[in-house]
């Protein structure tokens, strides 16, 4: 869409590029980092390196043996642009087989956004094939270990502290409403996390909120 605000100064985002037998995947989150203009090249990369393992130590736990994270690309607006891409250390995911490479974890995140509720989505790759029993629903045991994973993951985002001094934060990003640009940028802090109960497909972008 033409138009659209400007990311805000202290807003990052955070794409992670997956790949399940050769098939690639990217997922993305919004970071609210104050201060995020002041920090230089090395700075910003103690950050990208935070990010990977926010990824690796939760991600992985609820992907088929086949997903892997292949790089993190971390990206800064503003007046001081600044772009961290980088391939990651050889990883897989720790549950089993995944058959289907067109399927997903449906991990949705709350926030509140201008007074209303919100949902962003993330749809991860590698679904493993034993957190389903009719290729349509997630079993219950399974989503609770998925929100587990996610809950873990913002937190440990949360708690990474930037050479500026100041903590990270999951947010949602909305840029537009009602198929027009918004004047400016809302962001919304993300505070719950939780799992559809049927498989989603796979995209690799979501609603106007930028997903996971």
């Amino acid at each position: 869409m033409r138009g659209l605000p400007r990311v805000p100064d202290d807003v990052l985002e955070l794409v992670y590029t997956w790949t399940a037998d050769g098939s690639t995947a990217s997922t993305s989150h919004w970071l609210f980092c104050p201060g995020a203009q002041a920090l230089g090249p090395a700075a910003f990369h103690d950050v990208w390196i935070a990010c990977v393992f926010a990824a690796t130590d939760n991600w992985l736990a609820v992907m088929a043996g086949a997903g892997q994270l292949r790089t993190c690309r971390l990206a800064r607006a503003g007046l001081q642009p600044l772009v961290d891409e980088n391939g990651v250390a050889s990883n897989h995911g720790a549950l089993g087989g995944c058959q289907a490479l067109n399927v997903a974890t449906p991990i949705h995140w709350r926030a509140f956004n201008s007074g209303r509720r919100g949902v962003a989505v993330t749809r991860l790759p590698a679904f493993p094939d034993s957190f389903t029993t009719d290729h349509v629903h997630i079993d219950e045991i399974s989503r609770a270990q998925i929100e587990s994973v996610a809950r873990d993951f913002r937190h440990q985002i949360e708690a990474i502290v930037t050479p500026a001094g100041a903590n990270l934060g999951l947010v949602t990003l909305h840029r537009s409403a009602g198929g027009a640009p918004l004047p400016i940028s809302e962001t919304a802090s993300i505070y719950g996390e939780s799992v559809a109960p049927r498989v989603a497909t796979l995209r690799r972008r979501l609603n106007g909120v930028r997903p996971g």
